[in-house]
């Protein structure tokens, strides 16, 4: 029960950011490793958006993350 509260709290968040942002900023997702920041965020997009890009700063290179 916790973790469906906790995902439908997170999405909330982000969902609201997307509201109030409009599309003028982007989203920075921290946390903890393990706890499912990247399979929320891939989820929202493939819901809220037609269209998206996730850059993943864990795997990205050296140059990207300059």
């Amino acid at each position: 029960m916790a973790v469906k509260v906790f995902k439908r709290k997170a999405y909330d968040t982000l969902k609201g950011w997307k509201e109030r942002s409009n599309g003028s900023t982007a989203m920075l997702v921290e946390g903890a490793r393990g706890v499912g920041k990247t399979t929320l965020v891939q989820k929202f997009a493939e819901k809220e958006y037609s269209m998206y890009i996730i850059v993943d700063f864990y795997k990205a290179t050296k140059d990207v993350k300059k």
